[in-house]
């Protein structure tokens, strides 16, 4: 019995990590798009509007536009609920010349070819393995069609430009020395078109050895990016620094807003149906403090991952780094509405790919493929929108708790630092190649 038991096992982690990737996905499809739509109490095939559109479209572009129109005529650009850094207002002064739906348009195509740039700096970096490639395609296909793309593409938004600043800063980083400065630039610009790609900073280590001119780099590009704050006076910087405190005190909480602060809101706020939960009135009278519980759980993951970089010296763009520090930039901030989605698919596929190449092995490779078969699950959810997951609701009373995407996203962190513990403990699990 434990002889066949064993042999199962062996069978079963000898099969090609993409197996267990589809497999996720079609769990979640049955789930989210099979069950609601076919399987629904009414007995008829239903059909989810699947983003929240407005009318008219590209409202957050409009609004962008309207803090550079601002800007150009002389005044603040922070008016109404302008969160952006002070040179975003800068940045987007060109599309002035343009009309609105050629502005649109010249967005879009650039926030496509971020994807595709990413997507294919991915491969470029990633393990040549057939295997490995496939999952790409897999999670890089189903990206197009996901919720995420579609919701940042109907507002106008741009997540998908800095993030791509974001990996060819890394890329140059790592692989051509030479252009460093172009690199630190490429970083620089990202965090001053959105401010939270500055948690990427911790992917500019060459030597995790050498703490010291780590420390330095990471302070000068720190200072760098607070002084180009400051590019439209004091006086606009002191309106952004307001406008975010408030933000982070008083957030729009709404059911796509897949935030710590959001989430714990939602759960433990009266009026707040189906998501409210009497039993929790423990958490509610401590909103606060869990809120640092969640908070101290994502920066003890990401401390992991820091570890296990530290410990094997790792070399190039770090794919366990690169994924929490990403789950990072989507639940810390009290603002984070569900397209920023859009820039989950490549950090999960560099991962998946990553770990496609290694060798598991006994409990650890159980242990392995449990948390890798949950990442791929736990981010083929993030790519139906809450509309199909509301059918569950009705379905299921505890199905509300991945309506709003913050459990999906902080399950995944958790497989992140499985994956990490495993290494810290199993120092001798390597790659067969080199990433970088």
């Amino acid at each position: 019995m434990y002889r066949s038991l064993s042999n199962l096992l062996n069978r079963l982690l000898a099969l090609p990590l993409a197996y267990w990737v589809v497999a996720g996905f079609l769990v979640a499809y049955y789930l989210l798009f099979i069950t609601p739509s076919l399987f629904n109490s009414g007995g008829y095939m239903y059909f989810f509007r699947t983003v929240p559109a407005t009318n008219p479209g590209a409202t957050d572009l409009q609004q962008m536009l309207s803090y550079s129109q601002e800007l150009n005529l002389g005044n603040t650009p922070y008016i109404g609920q302008n969160l952006y850094p002070p040179l975003a207002s800068v940045i987007f002064l060109p599309l002035l010349n343009l009309t609105f739906q050629n502005a649109y348009q010249l967005l879009t195509g650039l926030s496509f070819l971020s994807l595709l740039g990413s997507v294919w700096l991915l491969l470029r970096v990633s393990l040549k393995k057939a295997g490995s490639i496939s999952i790409g395609a897999i999670i890089g296909v189903s990206a197009l069609f996901g919720y995420g793309l579609q919701f940042e593409l109907e507002r106008g938004q741009f997540n998908l430009i800095p993030m791509f600043l974001v990996f060819v800063a890394a890329w140059l980083f790592h692989s051509a020395p030479r252009w460093r400065i172009l690199a630190y630039t490429l970083f620089v610009v990202a965090v001053q078109v959105k401010f939270y790609p500055f948690i990427f900073i911790l992917l500019f280590v060459k030597n995790w050895r050498a703490w010291k001119e780590n420390i330095l780099r990471f302070v000068v590009l720190a200072v760098v990016n607070v002084g180009i704050f400051f590019v439209l006076g004091v006086t606009v910087f002191q309106q952004f620094l307001a406008g975010i405190i408030q933000q982070a005190v008083s957030p729009y909480v709404w059911i796509g807003n897949h935030s710590i602060k959001a989430f714990v809101s939602l759960t433990t706020t009266k009026g707040t149906e189906p998501f409210y939960f009497s039993q929790w009135s423990l958490i509610a009278e401590h909103h606060n403090r869990t809120q640092v519980v969640l908070l101290a759980c994502v920066a003890g993951v990401l401390l992991l991952t820091l570890i296990r970089a530290y410990r094997r010296n790792s070399r190039g763009i770090d794919p366990y780094i690169l994924l929490a520090c990403t789950v990072g930039a989507l639940v810390i901030p009290s603002v984070s509405h569900d397209y920023k989605l859009s820039i989950l698919a490549v950090p999960v596929a560099y991962l998946l790919m990553y770990e496609s190449a290694l060798t598991r092995r006994g409990r650890t490779g159980l242990a392995s493929l449990i948390a890798l078969s949950g990442i791929s699950l736990f981010y083929a959810t993030t790519l139906f929108s809450f509309e199909n997951k509301s059918q569950l609701v009705v379905q299921n009373n505890f199905a509300w708790f991945f309506q709003n995407n913050f459990p999906a996203l902080f399950l995944i962190l958790l497989c992140v630092g499985v994956l990490a513990t495993r290494d810290l403990l199993y120092p001798s699990q390597k790659a067969s190649v080199p990433v970088g």
